[in-house]
C-alpha cells in the first residue's frame, strides 16, 4: 500500500460518517430535497417530523447497518446522534427523531411510487452525471439480470433451469431448481411427464 493510499485509509477510519456524506453529497446532492417532494400520506394537522425526516432517519439507519426498528429508535435518540444527523439532513436540529412507531406507521400508508420516483431520479442523475462511465467496459455499459428466482422448487420445471446443489456427494443431497417462467399450476400437469385427459 502506498503512502498516498494509507493516508486516505487512516482518514477514512477518523471519520467515515464525514466521508459518507461527502460522497452522499457528490453524487445524491437533491436526495433530501426529493425524499421531502414525496407525497405525505398523513393528516396535515398532526404531523411533527416532515416526510425528509422520517426518510433520512431510514437512509441513515441503513448506512449505520441497524438491523430492527426499535435499536433505531435507542441508538439513534442519543443528544449528539439526533444533533449530527439533522445536521447531516440540513434541518434544524429538534430534541428528538422519529420514534420507530411513528416511521412505520409512516412507511405503511406511503405509496411505494413516491420512493420508486425519488430512485429513478438519484438514479438517472447518476447516469446524466457520467458517475461511473469508468465502470464501463471498452466503452459499453455491462448489464447483468438476474430473472432465476420466479421460480425456486425441487423440481426440475425444464432444461434450462439452474440448479444449486445441497451436501453434494453425500447421501443427503438434494437439489434445487430456479428458472425465470412461471409453472402451470400443480393440477395441470401438462408438459412434465403427465398425459393430458
Amino acid at each position: 500500500m502506498s503512502r498516498e493510499q494509507e493516508r486516505i485509509q487512516r482518514k477514512l477510519e477518523s471519520n467515515p460518517i464525514m466521508e459518507c456524506n461527502k460522497i452522499r453529497s457528490r453524487y445524491c446532492p437533491d436526495l433530501f430535497r426529493d425524499f421531502a417532494d414525496t407525497k405525505d400520506p398523513r393528516n396535515q394537522s398532526y404531523i411533527e417530523y416532515s416526510n425528509d425526516e422520517l426518510l433520512g432517519a431510514m437512509f441513515y439507519k441503513g448506512i449505520a447497518g441497524i438491523e430492527s426498528m426499535q435499536s433505531m429508535t435507542y441508538e439513534f435518540n442519543q443528544e449528539r446522534v439526533v444533533g449530527n444527523l439533522y445536521q447531516f439532513m440540513g434541518r434544524k436540529g429538534k430534541e428528538y427523531l422519529p420514534h420507530a412507531v411513528t416511521v412505520n406507521e409512516y412507511l405503511e400508508r406511503l405509496e411505494p411510487d413516491e420512493l420508486q420516483r425519488v430512485l429513478q431520479k438519484q438514479v438517472y442523475g447518476l447516469i446524466r452525471g457520467k458517475a461511473f462511465y469508468d465502470a464501463r467496459f471498452q466503452k459499453k455499459w455491462l448489464v447483468i439480470v438476474d430473472g432465476t428466482q420466479t421460480y425456486s422448487r425441487s423440481r426440475k420445471l425444464n432444461e434450462g433451469c439452474l440448479e444449486r446443489h445441497y451436501t453434494k456427494g453425500t447421501k443427503e443431497e438434494t437439489a434445487n431448481y430456479h428458472s425465470d417462467e412461471e409453472p402451470l399450476p400443480d393440477d395441470a400437469d401438462i408438459g412434465y411427464g403427465k398425459a393430458a385427459v
